[in-house]
């Protein structure tokens, strides 16, 4: 293949697994019965462990009462606890409850011979190559995005 092919053949991939991986998201948050978007703000607790609703906000994209909506519903679902903030008490702080640790863990853990055979398919320096790909693949989507939001902002007149 030559280089064209080979760069529309890897994009096509990228494409190919967000779809996939939207597909496996969505069976999660059906079967935690939450909505894509609680499911999101679940998946940036866990990553990111306790945080203020502020920092989930911009994380996840979302305004500040969208995320009071979201972390009331996973609260009373147990999946989502507050605690005040012991250095400033005007602030809560979110994390997930253990029972939904327990059931993520559960979720996203691969089969152990299926991880193990698809690990090994790849050199350190595979992987290396991968997390070069990825991370400059985050840059070169934030400075879409960053063009986008400003044609957006332009043809909104703000």
């Amino acid at each position: 293949m030559d280089r064209e092919a080979l760069l529309g053949r890897l994009f096509q991939l990228v494409r190919e697994s967000q779809r996939r991986n939207d597909g496996f998201d969505q069976a999660v948050a059906d079967y935690l019965g939450v909505s894509r978007t609680e499911a999101h703000c679940l998946d940036i607790l866990d990553e990111f462990g306790p945080i203020t609703a502020g920092r989930l906000s911009v994380l996840s994209r979302l305004t500040t009462g969208a995320v009071t909506k979201v972390v009331d519903r996973l609260e009373a679902v147990g999946y989502v606890k507050r605690a005040g903030d012991p250095i400033d008490r005007r602030r809560v702080i979110l994390d997930l409850t253990p029972k939904i640790r327990r059931l993520a863990a559960t979720l996203y853990k691969a089969p152990e011979p299926l991880m193990t055979d698809f690990q090994a398919q790849f050199s350190d320096h595979d992987l290396q190559v991968l997390i070069s790909f990825f991370e400059l693949g985050n840059e070169l989507v934030d400075a879409r995005s960053a063009r986008l939001a400003k044609r957006v902002s332009k043809r909104s007149g703000s």
